[in-house]
């Protein structure tokens, strides 16, 4: 029995010691908890086979000086129409914007950016408007974010870090206004390592739990017996 408490005890050395060495996995566990902002789409139907997807900014508590993404579309399901300016960084100015439709990849590049002079705006508001056309009878069209990044004030961290982009599975079926589901792009798929020590942990203990408990539950039979010859 003592080999396998060793054997307990050089297992947990270990877990912790990979959990000490993975300072990433335990900040991005508090960062999920406290995102620096969100970036979602929400759908809209305009007719038939035209559909309105806006890019939304939620909970930036940090000035945003500018932003910018791929949007990538399955080009076989939908065309690309045009798009719209928000509102979200138009509070601070007179944003400079540059869009380009991408065939090679299937994707809208988009950026936009504010000038040192302007004021930076904070909290939530509409990024941009874009416009595309069912191409054939699917029930779905996916939208996904790449490349994202959201740009500060401060020039020693530009980009602003752990904001959630969520990608858009349109569901083409549905009535104007609905939320359709979301998927996380920055996910929580890395944290697997502190749930699994923890796990490993609560095993662990258990196991030595019981040695003990059954140890002694012996020493006190041993106790109580009695010899009588």
């Amino acid at each position: 029995m003592k080999y396998i408490l060793l054997f307990i005890l050089f297992f947990l050395i270990y877990s912790f010691n990979a959990f000490a060495k993975a300072p990433d996995e335990s900040d991005r566990l508090i960062d999920a908890l406290e995102p620096a902002g969100k970036i979602y789409m929400q759908q809209e139907k305009i007719d038939k086979d035209i559909f309105k997807i806006s890019v939304l900014a939620q909970d930036f508590a940090e000035p945003v000086l500018g932003l910018s993404f791929h949007l990538i579309y399955e080009n076989d399901k939908a065309s690309f129409l045009r798009y719209e300016p928000g509102d979200f960084l138009e509070k601070g100015g007179d944003p400079i914007y540059l869009v380009k439709n991408n065939s090679t990849n299937h994707s809208i590049i988009f950026g936009e950016t504010l000038r040192k002079n302007d004021n930076f705006p904070v909290g939530k508001g509409i990024i941009a408007y874009f416009y595309f056309q069912v191409l054939d009878n699917s029930e779905n069209l996916l939208l996904k974010f790449y490349n994202g990044s959201v740009s500060g004030i401060d020039s020693t961290k530009q980009d602003i870090k752990h904001i959630y982009w969520q990608n858009l599975d349109l569901n083409l079926k549905e009535n104007p206004l609905n939320y359709s589901s979301l998927s996380v792009i920055d996910s929580y798929e890395k944290l697997s390592l502190p749930y699994k020590v923890l796990v490993v942990f609560v095993f662990c203990f258990s196991l030595i739990s019981a040695y003990f408990l059954a140890k002694n539950h012996r020493k006190k039979r041993a106790d109580t017996y009695v010899n009588f010859k």
